[in-house]
């Protein structure tokens, strides 16, 4: 059995503990305090190593009963520790970097936008270079190819990764434009690969006041009047992009403090 943490939060022991929904395979979550923090966390066993659906929401459902009556860090579902001593010591050990960025997103909410960037006809070129542009050039040789065909290849496959670039920075800089004197703090993730022939996906995630939300959707839907772009708003989330970079790797790597 393992010890699943959901979030960090300040020590606020009492009343708060009635109002924690049941846990991952219904399991009873507990707040575990140390030096002024505390995290919330379940015993869970080995094969809730794996997410479900069922897991993530439960996962979730804790997540934001606490985030809507007190500031939160909340985690990546898959911090994983083999003690309570190890979240103690988790809670030791980041003690400062979790209490300052647990200032930062006091009384906010993450607002998430997503921005569909319309793929487009991809650079005409002849040869196998232009079918695998990655493939080495020895390969090539064998497949029957040319060095000249497979430089123009990659040439045209950095230009179009150029342009797609271009345009993410251009879709962000005017979301932000918009939208950044509502928020607290703005981050942008990296646009997705194409899941489909629609095109790619840039996100960007606004840490928002909650007195500011509705005021941010107001200007948000200016914003859909004023673009051709294709975008989607969610939100009002817990801030899982607002957290210290140690919680973000924590997860990552399995939950090892």
């Amino acid at each position: 059995m393992k010890h699943l943490v959901y979030c960090a939060l300040r020590d606020a022991r009492g009343p708060m503990r009635c109002i924690l929904p049941a846990g991952v395979e219904g399991a009873k979550v507990l707040l575990v305090a140390e030096g002024g923090l505390a995290a919330a966390c379940s015993v869970a066993p080995d094969a809730c190593v794996t997410p479900t659906v069922p897991r993530a929401t439960a996962y979730a459902r804790v997540v934001g009963a606490l985030h809507a009556v007190t500031a939160v860090l909340p985690f990546r579902y898959g911090n994983f520790l083999d003690s309570g001593e190890q979240v103690l010591n988790l809670l030791r050990v980041h003690r400062a970097e979790f209490l300052q960025s647990l200032e930062e997103v006091e009384g906010c909410d993450e607002m998430g936008l997503r921005i569909l960037l319309e793929s487009r006809p991809a650079v005409a070129c002849a040869g196998p270079a232009c079918v695998a542009p990655g493939l080495p050039a020895i390969a090539l040789a064998a497949a029957g190819g040319t060095g000249r065909e497979f430089l123009e290849g990659r040439r045209a496959h950095y230009a179009t990764q150029e342009c797609d670039e271009s345009v993410a920075a251009q879709a962000a800089a005017e979301a932000r434009g918009a939208l950044e004197g509502l928020a607290v703090k703005c981050r942008a993730q990296r646009f997705s690969a194409p899941a489909s022939p629609l095109g790619r996906v840039l996100s960007l995630f606004f840490l928002v006041r909650r007195e500011n939300v509705e005021r941010f959707r107001e200007a948000f839907g200016q914003l859909q009047q004023e673009t051709s772009a294709k975008m989607l708003l969610t939100g009002p989330w817990p801030p899982y992009n607002f957290v210290p970079g140690t919680a973000a790797a924590l997860a990552v790597a399995g939950g090892s403090p």
